[in-house]
């Protein structure tokens, strides 16, 4: 068979609606479009007007720009899609926004439309399979109109909700263009604006508190947001005056490649960058470590030092302090707020990344991490040293922390404990309702119980509904001394605000947060009566077990003392006086010699120890 070259066809017709319905996503970026065309005709105002009558569906889109001028104008440009804006001709008509001759096709989608420019007329509509790839051209006599007016006639009708819609997103999108843009006299764009920083090409207002990023307009038209971490951690507003920034084809991301404008914004970025505060945000760190990896940070060693990255926590962290955590073991839960990953963490099996750190390294898998980190830290030395970090699978290091919590049967609940649970008990039901008062909700349902349990991992946790249970070997700690009570208290009002179980991983959100702030911030000033109030019923539930008063307990009861009577100042913790209540010994009854001999707590009607006791109500 004889070789040949075959030059591709192209369906005209379906090349053209293709061109069409690919670029129009929305109403507002064909309209947008238009406002774009009457700004390259140097049009001073363009005037929107949208009819949505039970007679018409439609929408006039003035301009008193240039128009086409010409037979020649619209047979060059008008009919040709994509048509050359670079030669002498085109350049000599000052144009900067359009590129590509494709924009006003956007229309198409939505509506059938009529150009009146001067002296000529076009019709087009793509729906008609018989002028799909053509348009009706008339040149009148008379002028129609100095400029441009279309008319789009909507195949589908607009309610005034959709109207209202394209207001606001016409508005957020051609708000800095340079002319005034009014849609049913309502006027758009906004250009008297306090600017930050103004030069020859840009204008630049700096949001200081935001973290959201940089809107970038193109000569006063919306291309899109971007990061933080390409904006050297700034936010705020940059606007091409004069020269239009490079575009790709849907006039939505810029050519940074090709673009030459951009290399000067960063300039302008960098500036405000170092007027930041010494309090850092997120968006800040995660500009310091996208700057690093491009190779455009600081010096390797002061960058080591810098506590940018994040913990399973949101706790910050240098790179020194990761590798020294664990010996450079690093892991990823896979979700964020994982408490499981908190206790790996905590127990330094691994440092535990969060997971916003996976965008931060511009990495998809958390194996990644290791090779990033390491350049990150030796900088061009990372070629000579051996790995630094090392990257452990999550599911193996929480095997021993992911174990679910079991409650102690009663018959196996020592006589002390019985009696630090009674005392808690009605601080619980307290809490309790505390917390259906700040969900403002009635408790119809019975009171939860408070139960000793068991576990390797939790302090404490629930079921939501029935129980509370509280892991016994924290329970004998928290009776050391007041502060360690005062601890215990907050974490009976933690799982308060849980409606659901929590005795494996589960999630904080943000109404449990706001639930336990409210209650926490109510209930400050008693926690110190709570306290006082447990350990005088603990002292109490002990003697009607006929528990006697030992060393350890009257050591606990008699700092609650001190603390009232100096104002209740906190009690450091007394590490040697926890480890002892840890295990509490009961004193049995036939040890009456050993019994005699501690000395007992004053009573009586001039002891002032018991006084402020006497003097506040309980809250039970």
């Amino acid at each position: 068979m004889a070789k040949q070259t075959v030059e591709f066809n192209v369906d005209k017709a379906g090349i053209i609606r293709h061109l069409i319905e690919s670029q129009s996503g929305t109403l507002m970026n064909a309209v947008a479009e238009l406002v774009s065309n009457g700004l390259d005709a140097h049009a001073t105002k363009i005037d929107i007007e949208i009819d949505i009558s039970a007679e018409s569906h439609t929408m006039t889109v003035t301009d008193n720009g240039r128009g086409f001028e010409s037979m020649d104008d619209i047979l060059q440009c008008f009919a040709v899609l994509g048509f050359d804006h670079n030669t002498e001709a085109q350049k000599a008509k000052g144009r900067s926004i359009g590129a590509y001759g494709l924009g006003r096709m956007q229309l198409g989608s939505w509506a059938a439309s009529t150009w009146e420019t001067n002296q000529f007329r076009m019709h087009m509509d793509v729906k008609d399979r018989t002028k799909a790839a053509a348009f009706d051209l008339e040149e009148c006599e008379d002028v129609l109109h100095k400029g441009c007016r279309i008319t789009a006639e909507f195949y589908k009708p607009l309610n005034r909700r959709a109207v209202e819609e394209l207001k606001s997103e016409l508005r957020r999108k051609i708000r800095y263009v340079p002319v005034s843009v009014t849609l049913n006299g309502e006027e758009l764009t906004d250009t008297d604006r306090g600017w930050t920083y103004e030069d020859d090409d840009f204008y630049f207002l700096h949001r200081r508190d935001a973290s959201s990023g940089v809107e970038v307009y193109n000569l006063g038209v919306l291309v899109r947001y971007y990061p933080t971490s390409q904006c050297s951690g700034v936010s705020g507003v940059l606007v091409s005056k004069r020269e239009p920034f490079k575009l790709n084809m849907a006039r939505n991301e810029l050519l940074i490649a090709e673009d030459a404008l951009w290399p000067k914004a960063k300039k302008i970025f960098s500036q405000y960058a170092e007027k930041r505060t010494s309090k850092m945000k997120d968006s800040d760190r995660e500009a310091m470590v996208q700057a690093q990896i491009a190779g455009e940070g600081i010096a390797t060693f002061d960058f080591a030092k810098k506590r940018v990255f994040l913990d399973c926590k949101g706790r910050t962290a240098s790179l020194n302090m990761i590798l020294s955590h664990a010996n450079g073991c690093i892991t990823m839960a896979p979700r964020r707020a994982s408490q499981i990953a908190e206790h790996v963490h905590n127990a330094k099996t691994a440092f535990v990344l969060d997971r916003r750190m996976l965008d931060w390294l511009n990495i998809d898998r958390v194996e990644d991490a290791a090779a990033v980190l390491h350049r990150l830290q030796y900088g061009d030395r990372d070629h000579c040293l051996a790995p630094a970090f090392t990257v452990v699978d999550f599911a193996e290091v929480s095997a021993a922390f992911a174990g679910k919590a079991r409650l102690v049967e009663p018959n196996q609940i020592k006589k002390s404990e019985k009696a630090m649970l009674a005392a808690l008990l009605p601080v619980l039901d307290y809490l309790l309702r505390r917390t259906a008062y700040s969900m403002n909700v009635q408790m119809h349902r019975a009171p939860r119980q408070l139960v000793l349990g068991k576990s390797e991992s939790a302090v404490a946790w629930t079921d939501g509904s029935t129980y509370v249970a509280v892991d016994r070997d924290h329970l004998s700690r928290w009776y050391a001394n007041p502060n360690a009570l005062m601890s215990g208290i907050m974490v009976l009002l933690h799982e308060c605000c849980h409606d659901s179980r929590t005795d494996d991983d589960h999630v904080h959100g943000l109404e449990f947060y706001e639930r336990f702030e409210s209650v926490a911030t109510a209930a400050y000033m008693e926690l110190w009566s709570m306290v006082n109030d447990t350990m005088l019923r603990w002292e109490k539930e002990r003697k009607k077990l006929n528990l006697t008063t030992s060393k350890p307990v009257l050591r606990a009861l008699t700092k609650v003392d001190e603390a009232v009577i100096t104002g209740r100042k906190h009690t450091p913790v007394d590490e040697a006086e926890s480890d002892e209540v840890l295990s509490p010994k009961e004193t049995a009854p036939a040890k009456k010699k050993a019994a005699a001999k501690k000395k007992p707590r004053k009573s009586g009607k001039g002891d002032t120890t018991d006084a402020p006791y006497e003097s506040q109500p309980s809250l039970f």
